[in-house]
């Protein structure tokens, strides 16, 4: 009986494990995905705001260049460490 009891707990402490782990999987992606899309927002909106200064300062267009450039750098590295 005790044995019987004992593998009970255990199976239980297992499924207790499998299904906080499942929680902590489900609550990075969701974690991830809204932190990426206020990102997205932010970037969005910081562009935004840069292509109306643009259109009356030339120094922030050079500027904007450089960033799109570094970006593109950037998101290239980041692909290529991923492979």
């Amino acid at each position: 009986m005790a044995d019987a009891r004992r593998q009970i707990t255990s199976q239980f402490q297992k499924l207790a494990k499998d299904l906080e782990h499942q929680v902590e999987i489900q609550f990075y992606e969701f974690d991830k995905q809204v932190y990426s899309e206020i990102e997205q927002m932010i970037t969005d909106a910081r562009k935004q705001n840069e292509a109306a200064i643009a259109l009356s300062n030339n120094w922030m267009k050079e500027l904007i260049a450089i960033r799109q450039e570094f970006e593109a750098i950037l998101k290239t590295i980041s692909l290529a460490n991923k492979e």
